[in-house]
């Protein structure tokens, strides 16, 4: 606009453009500026008239007001989802909904042995989510690898880049990350991938509602709203989870010899659960339930 580069900026509606009753007025106060016209298919009004610029407050009030309802609604369907013991957004890496002969997981054709074979979730919705065939088992390697204290996120990464899981069928295939339809591909796992994984506590087999604090922050891992046993099988024990966020806390807080090599304090040995390459173990603690 301030170079003159185009004439009229045209959306669908006024909310097209913003929910947001001040950034709007602002734009639009831009675009005036500099005469660039603002069009609005559905209003077809005049909003540089007294009228106009009255209809554009309110119909920036309204879709303001809509957006702030559908907040406070979305936030009342992932509170209600989390105390049914079920995931909120997408499903995360080591799942999957087992319905193999419909599947549309972007780890399913071309990667996964059950793709279109008879679903592994004959349950489904009952049990919404099982461990996927193939990323489960790397969601457990990545676990254990970490806490035998040896490993950073980089080195879980790239060993499970180089890793090649069998299949059943004598193929090898390397493990990749989840994907999201129409965004991006799966692809190879990177050290931010593996942190997520490894500060997820979804794998235990807990569903963690954080919500947001007094001034509408979200809250932080450790100070979450409360947490519910989930209705998905668990990828790892408690205990497991526990002693990586331990070692994390440990090497956030490392000291650094005279070549910079890091030295890390296992935590103290506790009576473990079976290792992560076993089928998934039953919790040996109670789900640390927080009242909703």
């Amino acid at each position: 606009a301030e170079t003159g580069r185009f004439e009229a900026v045209i959306v669908h509606a006024v909310d097209r453009l913003y929910r947001n009753l001040e950034a709007l007025l602002k734009t639009f106060h831009i675009l005036q500026a500099h005469q660039v016209t603002f069009v609005s298919i559905t209003e077809q009004m005049d909003f540089t008239t007294p009228w106009g610029k009255l209809a554009l407050a309110v119909l920036g009030t309204l879709a303001e007001i809509y957006i702030d309802n559908l907040r406070e609604e979305t936030k009342k369907g992932k509170r209600a989802r989390a105390r049914k013991g079920l995931w909120n957004g997408s499903i995360p890496l080591g799942y999957c909904r087992g319905l193999c002969s419909r599947c549309d997981d972007p780890n399913g054709e071309g990667y996964c042995s059950h793709y279109g074979k008879a679903d592994l979730n004959p349950e489904y919705p009952e049990v919404p989510l099982i461990a996927h065939p193939i990323e489960s088992e790397a969601v457990k390697l990545a676990f254990a690898w970490y806490t035998t204290g040896r490993h950073s996120d980089a080195t879980v990464a790239e060993g499970l880049n180089r890793h090649r899981h069998r299949l059943p069928n004598g193929e090898e295939v390397s493990y990749r990350s989840k994907g999201i339809p129409g965004r991006y591909p799966p692809g190879p796992l990177s050290r931010s991938s593996v942190r997520e994984v490894l500060l997820r506590r979804f794998y235990t087999g807990d569903v963690v509602y954080y919500g947001t604090d007094d001034e509408g922050r979200k809250r932080k891992r450790e100070d979450y709203d409360y947490c519910v046993e989930g209705k998905h099988p668990a990828l790892i024990s408690r205990e497991t989870f526990d002693d990586a966020l331990e070692l994390r806390h440990f090497a956030a807080h490392r000291r650094r010899n005279e070549q910079g090599t890091p030295r890390l304090y296992p935590p103290t040995p506790r009576p473990r659960a079976p290792t992560p390459r076993s089928p998934a173990p039953t919790p040996a603690r109670p789900c640390p339930v927080r009242a909703p």
